[in-house]
């Protein structure tokens, strides 16, 4: 199911963040285990953006976020897909249903 601001898989829900993400957001970035993937990116909002969305699960805990953005190194020539989980959530292709909903 997709709606204008949320996309939704059997397991996921991606939606735009909120001020009320902050926080989780915060606890995901300062683990190193979540850290080294994602490295200095301090704002869940880039400038760089094309499309970013929290994603939470069925009792719509934010445990990840899931974005398009333009790339910085090739001057925006080129778009990345970025994926990154709470620890707890990964390993189970969680962030693959999020990416590939982000893409269909």
């Amino acid at each position: 199911m997709t709606t204008s601001n949320q996309l939704t898989t059997s397991r996921l829900l991606l939606r735009p963040l909120s001020g009320d993400d902050a926080k989780d957001w915060l606890t995901m970035q300062s683990d190193p285990s979540v850290g080294r993937f994602i490295g200095d990116i301090s704002n869940p909002a880039p400038e760089h953006a094309i499309a970013l969305f929290g994603i939470a699960n069925a009792d719509a805990q934010l445990i990840g976020l899931v974005g398009t953005f333009t790339s910085q190194a090739l001057e925006g020539q080129e778009m990345e897909l970025e994926c990154v989980l709470k620890p707890e959530f990964q390993g189970q292709g969680l962030a693959l249903e999020a990416c590939r909903k982000l893409i269909e």
